[in-house]
């Protein structure tokens, strides 16, 4: 952890640290179980950056990584924007469920780069990581919601 993050990112760690990972044969109550939220409009007032929001979930990860160990099998870390409850949100479950998806409702877009959340998240308009018109939100071509993700597997041994 860096000792020049905002105060807010720091709180907001020790809670994730403090956070009981769980990893079962049920994939939604994993998810559940293991979600984080946090408030965008605090990291907003105190000025977080992409970097040290992005800096901050890897150390998310990587307690979720450690806590899982090799005996769980491989999982998925995931972080996404909630922007109806204007919230930044993360958790993990298995990775070996039918078809491989994420527990969500709707249609899903898994991103390469997590900047590209919290670009969104921290309302970066002009950011070099924010996505495209018609990337994220309503699909014009459905009418269907389409959540942005970031996603990455965790095996046994690490992340992959």
């Amino acid at each position: 952890m860096s000792e020049s993050w905002p105060e807010v990112l720091k709180q907001w760690r020790d809670r994730a640290l403090s956070k009981v990972v769980r990893v079962s044969s049920s994939q939604l109550r994993d998810a559940n179980a293991n979600m984080l939220v946090w408030p965008v409009a605090d990291a907003i007032g105190e000025g977080v950056s992409v970097g040290q929001m992005g800096a901050f979930l890897r150390d998310v990860r990587d307690h979720y990584a450690l806590a899982v160990g090799a005996s769980k099998g491989p999982v998925m870390f995931y972080v996404w924007f909630d922007a109806m409850s204007d919230t930044l949100r993360c958790s993990l479950c298995a990775a070996e469920v039918p078809g491989g998806r994420l527990p969500f409702e709707c249609r899903v877009k898994v991103i390469p780069a997590v900047e590209t959340v919290l670009a969104e998240a921290l309302g970066l308009s002009g950011s070099e990581f924010v996505l495209a018109p018609g990337e994220s939100g309503e699909d014009e071509s459905c009418g269907e919601f389409v959540q942005v993700v970031y996603v990455e597997r965790i095996s046994g041994t690490g992340i992959d």
